[in-house]
Parts: C-alpha cells; sequence; structure tokens
C-alpha cells in the first residue's frame, strides 16, 4: 500500500511542479501528501508522517492565504492542522499538538459560523473540541478539558436532536458524554461522572436496541 500511495504521490508532484500556478493541481498534491502520512501513521512511523503532513500543511497555508474566501482551502488548512496535532499527540508533543488543535478549531468555528446550518461544518467543529479536550485532558489541564468537552458536546446535542436517527451523531454524542465523565472523575466529581456516563450508556443501549445484529 505505502508503494502504491508512493507512486501516486510522485505522478501528483510532477503535475504540480509543471504547473505552480494551478490550484487544483496543488491541493491534489497536498491530499497525497496528507494519504501518504496518514499510511505512515498506521504503520508505526510518526516521524515520516509528521513530514509528509507537514508538506501537506505547508501547501494549504499557500491556498487559503491566496484566496482566504476560498471555504474547500480553508477546510483543507483545518484538516491539515489536526493531522499535525494528531502525530504531534502521538509523539507526546502536547504543547505543539495543543496549539495545532487550536488553529484547527479557530478555522472551523469562523466556517461554522458563517454557516450554522451546515451540519458537516459543525460536526467537524465538534471533533475539534473533542481533540482538543483530549490533549488537554492528556496534559493534566482537566478544567479546559472540561471546557472543550462541554462546547462539543452542546454542539453534538444539537446535531442528534436535530436528526435522531442519524446513528453517527447519536455515537459521536455518547463518546463526548464518556469523555466527559472520565474528566470528571478524574477531577473527583463522582456524581457528575456518573450522570455522564449513564447518558453515555443509555445511548449506546438504544443504538443497540436498533441494530441487534
Amino acid at each position: 500500500a505505502l508503494a502504491a500511495y508512493r507512486a501516486s504521490h510522485d505522478i501528483s508532484a510532477r503535475l504540480a511542479a509543471s504547473d505552480p500556478g494551478n490550484a487544483e493541481w496543488q491541493r491534489d498534491l497536498s491530499v497525497w501528501h496528507e494519504r501518504l502520512g496518514d499510511v505512515l501513521m498506521a504503520g508505526g512511523d510518526p516521524t515520516a508522517a509528521a513530514a509528509a503532513y507537514r508538506a501537506s500543511h505547508a501547501i494549504f497555508v499557500r491556498l487559503a492565504a491566496s484566496d482566504p474566501g476560498n471555504a474547500g482551502w480553508q477546510l483543507g488548512l483545518s484538516v491539515s492542522h489536526e493531522r499535525l496535532g494528531d502525530v504531534l499527540m502521538e509523539q507526546r508533543d502536547l504543547a505543539a499538538a495543543v496549539s495545532a488543535y487550536r488553529a484547527s478549531l479557530e478555522i472551523r468555528g469562523r466556517l461554522a459560523a458563517s454557516d450554522p446550518t451546515n451540519a458537516v461544518w459543525q460536526d467537524d467543529l465538534a471533533v475539534s473540541h473533542n481533540k482538543l479536550g483530549d490533549v488537554l485532558r492528556a496534559g493534566g489541564d482537566l478544567p479546559g478539558a472540561l471546557r472543550a468537552y462541554r462546547t462539543g458536546l452542546a454542539i453534538r446535542q444539537r446535531l442528534a436532536a436535530s436528526d435522531p436517527d442519524n446513528a453517527e451523531w447519536q455515537r459521536g454524542l455518547s463518546v463526548l458524554h464518556e469523555r466527559l465523565g472520565d474528566v470528571l472523575r478524574a477531577g473527583g466529581d463522582l456524581v457528575g461522572a456518573i450522570s455522564a456516563y449513564r447518558a453515555s450508556y443509555d445511548i449506546r443501549e438504544r443504538l443497540a436496541a436498533s441494530n441487534p445484529d
């Protein structure tokens, strides 16, 4: 799989180099850097993955700067920040991971605010709050993690209420209840933790009952 990704990446790199002004080819190259990074991460090579993600990020920085109003470029830039946060988290560089996740969250916050009816952007924003909460919790900042999880939870609750049959959104809501419970338990709020865990359990019980197979 890695060899195939590298071959496709090399083709995309040659195309992008032949016409640096072609934004679509630049975007394609960035996507191939990102995919290569994903494969390297899955293969247990976070150092090489970080290099691939940084190459992807550098391209999206240029694209987003060249056309700040292009939501697609902004979204791609937010994803590249998130991927960097993921690999930095894996490498236990928590301070840098926080910075990367906050950068991603800031962009997604702007996108979500520009179109509150866009459920995908709202979901992306919830993911960013979740990831920020994870890294803050890993670094021992329980109050910060609690704030991040609660903000993400509020978004997930709105999404789940808007489409109760969306199993993925229901599952995402249960995960955030669980994360919230973990932080509350770590902070000594056992009553709050039990309440959060029960909310998570209730959702998962309903999902299991709706799909017994």
